[in-house]
């Protein structure tokens, strides 16, 4: 036997079907925020003095309890001819929604998408199919006049499905990033900052995307829309890292490196696990993450090509080759002993990939920063940098400068 089906569409504009059949111009406004609410929570048996108090607490509770009855009989009947069941059930002191009636929620996806966003389960393309599905608000145009409990319910989920909606978005912004799809991540953007005007991290990245672009016009449009939002309507002074933007837009040095950068960074607050993991500490003695980083290699892999040990040896005594060989200028041992390491990760990466995660960044030494820059902007290597726990400090600005960092 084939179950009636009960299917409503919360988000936007409510629409309410039984059976394929629009029911919604029959219903009261009381008698839809009890369907929209007994459905949401459909498997649960509700107390009738909650449900009166929900929808009808600024009534008197002889008349509050008579108004309950009305729409629960009213509800019931606009579904007679076409169901011998009855939608919602009353047994006693409790209500809920009829068993054997088939419920449909639009906002049924969306708690499945939360959940797979959460545990990583998702697809990409699942998520830009079910985008333009769900950015419409909870219950849109719905406030039911000295309704306080059902309004605020209302709000609540408003900001529930709204926040798993922006959580959606900027999955996608992360995958148009990655993969330099700048007109797409700045439609993103766009929406992100009309949901939130006031976050100064989603203009500097639409800033980064219209330059990514060539497009200074726009660039230098939405930097001074975000310097206007911070003084006329916040009336605060934007942060100095932003109001360097003005001269970088000028220059428009940065679209050559964020087109071209095969390494993507990532600031994340948690561990992730690999083989390269350094910390940096704060005596930021030089040379010393690359001895760290030296460290790790010598133990995890056989290195055949002496001449990348040699020039390592002089960091890391634990190379095992030393000489008096002498470099005549420092810069020169510099580019040497960076190019030695790149050849080494890259030889690294081939079986392991390239993943290597930096504890407290905002400590690394002058020397391996200079290093840093050279690995992430000289394109010989591809893979990803996590910088976890990372404070803002002088190098990470420099580094946002010049290509995107992805923060989560």
């Amino acid at each position: 036997m084939t179950l009636d089906k009960l299917k409503l569409k919360l988000l936007g504009n409510i629409q309410i079907f039984f059976n394929d059949t629009n029911i919604t111009p029959l219903l009261s406004g009381k008698s839809i925020a009890l369907l929209a609410y007994l459905s949401f929570y459909r498997e649960i048996k509700h107390k009738r003095n909650k449900i009166v108090y929900f929808l009808w607490g600024n009534s008197e509770d002889k008349s509050a309890k008579y108004n309950l009855r009305y729409n629960l009989w009213s509800i019931n009947k606009i579904i007679k001819d076409q169901s011998l069941e009855k939608l919602i059930n009353s047994e006693g002191k409790e209500l809920y929604i009829n068993s054997k009636i088939d419920i449909e929620l639009d906002t049924d996806n969306l708690l499945k998408i939360e959940k797979d966003l959460n545990s990583g389960g998702y697809k990409i393309e699942d998520i830009i199919l079910e985008k333009e599905k769900y950015r419409e608000l909870f219950l849109e145009g719905i406030y039911i006049k000295e309704c306080f409990e059902f309004n605020d319910w209302v709000y609540n989920k408003r900001e529930e499905f709204q926040k798993i909606y922006i959580s959606m978005i900027k999955v996608l912004l992360e995958h148009y990033q990655l993969n330099n799809m700048y007109n797409d991540s700045i439609k993103i953007l766009k929406e992100l900052i009309n949901l939130n005007p006031y976050n100064e991290e989603n203009y500097i990245q639409i800033i980064k995307g219209f330059l990514a672009l060539n497009d200074k016009k726009n660039a230098l449009l939405y930097y001074n829309k975000c310097i206007n939002i911070f003084r006329e309507e916040l009336n605060t002074s934007p942060t100095e890292f932003l109001l360097e933007w003005k001269e970088i837009i000028k220059e428009s040095s940065m679209p050559k490196n964020i087109k071209n950068c095969k390494i993507n960074i990532f600031l994340k607050e948690d561990d992730e696990k690999t083989i390269l993991n350094i910390e940096c500490f704060p005596s930021r003695i030089e040379y010393s993450f690359l001895y760290e980083l030296s460290d790790i290699l010598i133990k995890n892999m056989e290195i055949k090509d002496k001449s990348l040990l040699k020039e390592i040896s002089y960091i890391n005594s634990e190379a095992g080759i030393q000489d008096d060989f002498y470099y005549p200028d420092s810069e020169i041992y510099k580019i040497r002993l960076f190019n030695s390491f790149i050849k080494l990760l890259n030889i690294f990466s081939e079986k392991n990939g390239f993943f290597l995660v930096i504890k407290n960044f905002h400590f690394i030494d002058k020397i391996s920063f200079d290093f840093f820059k050279y690995l992430v902007f000289s394109n010989k290597i591809e893979g990803n940098i996590y910088l976890i726990s990372t404070l803002n400090c002088e190098e990470l600005s420099y580094i946002e400068k010049y290509t995107v960092i992805h923060k989560n």
